[in-house]
C-alpha cells in the first residue's frame, strides 16, 4: 500500500469549388491543414499511434502505455489482451494549432470515441507529465468499454478514469491512486457535490467550467473512496460497487440500486466522503507487472497519407469542412485522396461531378482496391441519408450494397468501417439473412464501440429478438448522455418484454 499526501506540491462545378476553396486555404488558411508531413505511424501490438512528436517520446509513451494496461485490466476486473482485440487508434499532437480543430472546447486536453466502431483516442499537446495523465484518462474510457459484462455510469466511469490516470509506472510497478493536479484545488476547497448529484444521469459537457471542475473532482474522490478507501481502515465498498452495477446492468434506478447494494442514504455517504477528504493523505495501490519492452514498427507517412488520417479524425467528428480542407491540396495526386474527399462529400449532401465519379469507380474495378469501393459505397451511403425522401435514394443506396458486395465478407482483411457500413447497409435494405454474419463479427470485434452496441440494439428489435433486445438495449440505457435515446431504450426493452 502507498500513502499519498493529499494537497502537497503543484501536482466544372468541381472545380470552381475546388479553387475557391484553394484560394481560401491560401488567403485564410489554417496551419492544421497546411502542413500534414512531419507524422509518424507506429504500429505496436494492441496500438496503432499517429503522431508528430519525437519518437523518443511516442516510444515512452506506448511503452508506459502497455504496462498501465495490464495493471488496470487487472484492477478493473477486465480479461487479458487478446489477438483479435482491436487496435486503438492513437492521434499524439504536437501542434496545438492542428489540435485546436479537433477540440470541442479550448479546455479539452483529450478525448475518446469509437468512430463506426473503431476506438480512437486524441491527445493534445500539453507538457509530457500532463499528456501521459489525458492519455491514461482516455485509455481507461476505452477498457471500461471493453467491458462486455458492465456499462458504468458516468460518474463512475469518469472517476475511475481520474483515479487511474494519475498512475505511476515504476520499473516492474504501477501504483494506483495519486490526486490529479488539475482536481487538487477542488478537493482542497471541499466543493465536492453531492452523491445525489452524481447519481443524476445528466450530461456534464457544455456546463459551466466549475461545475464541470467539481463535478470531476467529486467523482474522482467518490470513485478513489469506494477503490481504495479500506486501505485506509474505511468500510470495504468493493463488493458493494460490484453489486450497485448489476443491479444497474438488470434495469435497476439509479437510487434504489444504491440503496440496496450499500446499505445506506445518499446523505449518509455525503458525510463519509467528506470525513475522508479531510484526511491529509489517502492510500494507493501498487501493482506488480512485467517491465514490458514494446517493439514500435515505425513508418513515415507521405503527406497526402496523413491528410487521409487527420481527414477521417474530422469526418469522424462531423467536421465535414475541416475534413474537405484538409484533403484539398492532394486531390490530383492520390486516388484514394479523391475517393475520400467523395466520401466526405456525400455526407456533406454534395454530390460530386458524374465524369469523377465514372472515373473512380474504373479504378474501382481493378483488383486490390478495397479502400476504393469501401469509400466509394460510403459516398453513396452519405448521399442516402442525407436525402432518404429524394428520388435518388434508391439508386444510392443500391450503388452502396453494389460497391461493398464487390469483395467477399472476409473477417481477416476488412477493416472496422468497411464492416460497420456493410452491416448499415443491410440493415436498410431489410436483408436479415446477410447482415447476421457481419453483425456478429462486428460485436465481437468491437464489444465495446457505442456505434455497434447502438446499431445491434435497433436491428435486433427489428429482427424482435427478445433476450438481444434487452440486452443491448440495457447498454445502449446506461451510457447513453441523450434523454431521446435513454427514451428510445426503454420503449424497445418495454416491448421486448412483451414477446413470447
Amino acid at each position: 500500500m502507498e500513502m499519498f499526501v493529499l494537497y502537497q506540491g503543484k501536482n466544372l462545378k468541381r472545380l470552381i469549388r475546388k479553387t475557391l476553396c484553394v484560394l481560401f486555404v491560401l488567403c485564410f488558411g489554417s496551419s492544421s491543414f497546411a502542413d500534414a508531413s512531419g507524422w509518424i505511424e507506429y504500429r505496436a501490438p494492441g496500438y496503432l499511434v499517429f503522431s508528430d512528436r519525437p519518437e523518443n517520446k511516442v516510444i515512452r509513451f506506448v511503452s508506459l502505455l502497455a504496462q498501465f494496461d495490464s495493471a488496470a485490466r487487472l484492477l478493473l476486473g477486465l480479461h487479458d489482451r487478446t489477438n483479435n482485440e482491436e487496435p486503438v487508434h492513437i492521434y499524439y499532437f504536437d501542434s496545438k494549432s492542428q489540435f485546436s480543430d479537433y477540440a470541442n472546447r479550448r479546455t479539452t486536453k483529450g478525448f475518446y470515441f469509437d468512430d463506426n466502431g473503431q476506438p480512437i483516442i486524441v491527445v493534445g499537446p500539453t507538457n509530457a507529465d500532463h499528456q501521459l495523465v489525458v492519455l491514461l484518462h482516455e485509455y481507461v474510457h476505452y477498457l471500461v468499454a471493453l467491458n462486455a459484462d458492465s456499462a458504468y455510469p458516468r460518474w463512475y466511469n469518469e472517476g475511475m478514469a481520474e483515479v487511474l490516470s494519475t498512475a505511476k509506472v515504476e520499473g516492474d510497478t504501477v501504483v494506483f491512486g495519486f490526486i490529479p493536479e488539475m482536481r487538487e484545488q477542488w478537493l482542497k476547497r471541499r466543493v465536492i457535490l453531492p452523491v445525489e448529484d452524481l447519481l443524476v444521469m445528466q450530461p456534464v459537457a457544455g456546463r459551466h467550467p466549475e461545475y464541470i471542475g467539481r463535478y470531476y473532482a467529486s467523482a474522482w474522490l467518490f470513485s478513489h473512496y469506494l477503490s481504495f478507501g479500506y486501505l485506509a481502515g474505511e468500510p470495504d465498498h468493493r463488493k458493494a460497487i460490484a453489486g450497485f452495477l448489476t443491479l444497474l446492468n438488470h434495469g435497476a434506478d439509479d437510487f434504489q440500486a444504491f440503496q440496496v447494494a450499500f446499505g445506506q442514504s445518499t446523505k449518509d455517504m455525503d458525510g463519509n466522503l467528506k470525513r475522508y477528504a479531510r484526511n491529509r493523505t489517502l492510500p494507493g495501490l501498487s501493482v506488480k507487472v512485467p517491465n514490458l519492452k514494446v517493439a514500435l514498427e515505425a513508418r513515415a507517412l507521405s503527406a497526402p497519407d496523413m491528410a487521409r488520417r487527420l481527414s477521417y479524425l474530422a469526418w469522424g467528428r462531423s467536421d465535414f469542412a475541416l475534413s474537405e480542407q484538409l484533403l484539398l491540396p492532394y486531390l490530383n495526386s492520390d486516388v484514394l485522396v479523391e475517393a475520400q474527399w467523395a466520401a466526405v462529400s456525400g455526407y456533406a449532401a454534395k454530390p460530386i461531378a458524374d465524369s469523377d465519379l465514372e472515373r473512380l469507380m474504373i479504378r474501382a474495378q481493378q483488383p486490390e482496391m478495397h479502400e476504393l469501393t469501401y469509400l466509394l459505397s460510403e459516398y453513396h451511403y452519405g448521399l442516402y441519408v442525407t436525402g432518404k425522401d429524394a428520388p435518388e435514394a434508391g439508386r444510392h443506396i443500391g450503388m452502396a450494397r453494389q460497391l461493398i458486395d464487390m469483395h467477399p465478407l472476409d473477417p481477416a482483411s476488412e477493416s472496422i468501417q468497411s464492416l460497420y457500413l456493410r452491416v448499415k447497409i443491410y440493415f436498410v435494405q431489410e436483408d436479415f439473412r446477410s447482415l447476421v454474419q457481419p453483425l456478429q463479427q462486428l460485436v465481437e470485434r468491437v464489444p465495446g464501440s457505442w456505434h455497434a452496441t447502438l446499431l445491434a440494439a435497433r436491428i435486433m428489435k427489428a429482427m424482435q429478438n427478445p433476450d438481444y433486445t434487452r440486452y443491448f438495449y440495457g447498454r445502449v440505457k446506461a451510457r447513453t448522455h441523450s434523454e431521446a435515446l435513454e427514451k428510445e431504450a426503454e420503449e424497445a426493452i418495454s416491448l421486448a418484454n412483451s414477446w413470447k
